[in-house]
């Protein structure tokens, strides 16, 4: 007689099995047609995506994600400038590799030219989201007309940079089906701080010589080194009774000029400077560049403004000092009616007062907070 729990154990094994050849059936269907979308295609000699396009008619740039846009145009006097951050100077290189890329940008294979399968190569227009929303980037002149626009995917598994910079990709022109592998090399960023000019001058810490700081509140205070051989500063006038912490604390504070890389940037009209502290610098070479920082506690805390100057170099030949007189002024091209947010270590080096360097009074001890309290 036969057992009726082995017929069912029987038949529910062919039916799992069934259900796994299906299911492999389906992901291998799947991965297939993700695969063909790559594949269909009419090799070509390599040809110019946009063969017309004149780069020196181009007022506008659009670089559009799903995520957000960034909006690039070029002012009256034909500098190419962030909108969104007052009007202030893209970074150059950015800005050429995207409209040069375009202009550069060759077409190597037709892809698919189905709706329905743009999102394999990640060719989605930005507003369908999701992982196959593209990257649109838009050119226009000052008509407001399209000179170039185009949707930029995914790369080919095998892609690889070339000796140009150049790399394989997937696009499409933003009003067509048609899609294709492509070699250029565009700026795909949509984050508007990655398009600021963003290093404003790199000051070589041994050119240092003073450090004068007003802070918000408390004693100002002066740290300063003899000659570019001394490795570390002194605080003058240092206390009665009062030490250092130690060297190291010091010098951050003396050399946090040097290497100027800001975050962001908007105009100083629009920051709140009230109740902030300052921080003069001075080089041995006779450069003086003045920050003044917003209020750590405030609102606007992280901004600063910069201005630089030369005060003159006793006994200097004149080529060295027009050099720095020029540095000053190069400075203050970039720096003139802006504010720029710093790191926040850049801002807590700037920011420390008199105490913060000094060893507690003695019989004195430091509390939780900082601050020192009677035994």
């Amino acid at each position: 007689m036969l057992n009726p729990l082995s017929q069912f154990d029987q038949s529910s094994a062919r039916v799992i099995g069934l259900a796994i050849v299906t299911l492999v059936a389906v992901i291998a269907a799947g991965f297939v047609t993700g695969r063909e979308a790559s594949r269909v295609r009419s090799a070509i000699e390599p040809q110019l995506m946009y063969p017309n396009l004149d780069t020196d008619e181009a007022t506008s740039l659009i670089v559009r994600s799903s995520s957000g846009q960034v909006l690039i145009t070029r002012n009256e006097d034909d500098d190419w400038v962030v909108p969104a951050r007052g009007g202030y100077p893209v970074r150059p290189g950015p800005l050429l590799q995207t409209i040069g890329g375009l202009a550069e940008m060759e077409l190597l294979e037709a892809k698919t030219a189905r709706d329905d399968w743009h999102h394999f190569l990640g060719l989605d227009t930005p507003d369908a989201g999701g992982a196959g929303a593209g990257v649109e980037i838009v050119l226009s002149n000052a008509a407001g007309e399209t000179l170039a626009a185009v949707i930029v995917g995914n790369q080919p598994e095998s892609s690889v940079i070339e000796v140009d910079g150049r790399e394989r990709i997937h696009v499409r022109r933003a009003d067509e089906a048609q899609t294709w592998l492509a070699r250029g090399s565009l700026s795909l960023q949509i984050d508007v701080t990655q398009w600021l000019a963003t290093q404003l001058y790199n000051i070589d810490q041994t050119r240092i010589r003073e450090a004068r700081v007003s802070p918000a509140s408390g004693d100002s205070y002066t740290l300063s080194r003899t000659d570019q051989r001394s490795e570390n500063f002194e605080l003058i006038d240092l206390p009665v009774g009062r030490e250092i912490i130690n060297n190291f604390i010091v010098n951050a504070v003396g050399t946090a000029l040097s290497e100027m890389n800001v975050e962001d940037v908007r105009l100083e009209a629009d920051v709140d400077f009230m109740g902030g502290s300052e921080i003069i610098y001075r080089t041995f070479d006779g450069l003086e560049v003045t920050l003044r920082l917003a209020n750590i506690d405030g609102t606007d805390a992280g901004w600063v403004t910069i201005f630089a100057r030369f005060t003159g170099l006793p006994n200097a030949e004149a080529s060295e000092a027009a050099a720095v007189a020029e540095e000053a002024a190069n400075v203050n091209v970039l720096t003139d009616g802006w504010a720029f947010r710093l790191p926040d270590y850049k801002i807590r080096q700037m920011t420390l007062a008199l105490n913060d360097l000094l060893r507690p009074p003695p019989g004195q001890e430091t509390s939780a907070n900082g601050s020192s309290t009677p035994n």
